[in-house]
């Protein structure tokens, strides 16, 4: 057997053999950190899972024993929240869209003077936390009452009201960008064409503003959908809160395996809203609102 000295091997080889051991630590510390993501963020939802289906009356894990009839035994109050929790996050997506497009419009093509202090303006409600945001929806809102005498506090109206404020700048934003690289020639040839403003944006513009459109719908119905400070100022009462305070006050009374198969049930809906939408458009075409 012939041995080749070290220093026979030429450089570009040496190289070459340190590079592919290089790609190959790699590779191997790229998917040990993929594994260990994916770990950190799906073992509390198998936790859960697992006690969902506690045979125990109260927590234990490992459960003794494994049954369903946790789910049949979720409170009346929760299922009564979920589906207010629907309703506001329908409207507040429905109302962000009504209010943001000619907005958008405005932003992206017309001529307003001080033009940046104005997105300003429209984009401040991101830069405020979400409790501070809280505070002052409670004291606008007390204020309001003491002028008017109209109570919006525990009432779906006022949370409406307070979510589209939260939701509005991002669809804006979302809109505004999209307007602005939208190629105007399809405009005018349709105008050229016979058509009118309307049948123009509904046949023309609107089709290549529907992945921003979604983008927004879906980002409005997500964060009024999980809001905690803004709803639990607001609405404090079981009969007008929404799922997320109620989970939360739930669980700050006690801890149930029912409490538990709820959280897996409000998981379930978020993944079956992430498939619809990747069956309807695309979910990486939504996120990128091209």
């Amino acid at each position: 057997m012939t041995t080749i000295p070290l220093g026979a091997v030429p450089p570009q080889t040496s190289a070459r053999i340190y590079s592919g051991i290089g790609d190959v630590l790699w590779t191997g510390l790229y998917w040990a950190a993929v594994a260990f993501g994916l770990v950190f963020l799906l073992a509390p939802v198998v936790v859960i899972f697992i006690i969902s289906l506690s045979s125990a009356a109260s927590v234990v894990f490992p459960p003794p024993g494994y049954t369903l009839s946790q789910y049949a035994e979720i409170p009346e109050e929760i299922y009564s929240a979920f589906k207010r929790s629907i309703f506001l996050g329908v409207s507040v997506a429905l109302i962000d869209v009504v209010l943001c497009v000619p907005a958008a419009f405005a932003l992206a093509r017309g001529r307003i003077p001080a033009l940046r202090l104005v997105e300003a303006v429209f984009r401040s409600p991101l830069q405020i936390p979400g409790i501070v945001l809280a505070v002052s929806f409670f004291l606008g809102y007390s204020q309001f009452m003491k002028l008017t005498g109209i109570s919006l506090r525990n009432d779906i109206k006022g949370l409406v009201i307070a979510h589209v404020i939260m939701t509005a700048p991002y669809m804006l934003t979302i809109l505004t960008v999209r307007i602005a690289a939208l190629n105007r020639h399809y405009e005018e040839a349709s105008e050229g064409l016979g058509a009118g403003f309307l049948r123009t944006m509904w046949r023309v513009i609107l089709p290549q503003l529907k992945p921003a459109l979604l983008t927004g719908c879906f980002l409005s119905f997500v964060i009024s959908f999980e809001d905690v400070p803004v709803t639990l100022f607001l609405a404090p009462g079981a009969s007008s809160t929404t799922i997320p305070v109620v989970l939360f006050s739930l669980a700050i009374d006690s801890l149930s395996p029912a409490l538990f198969a709820a959280a897996i049930l409000v998981l379930a809906f978020s993944f079956a809203l992430v498939v619809a939408l990747e069956f309807l458009v695309g979910v990486r075409r939504v996120v990128s609102g091209k």
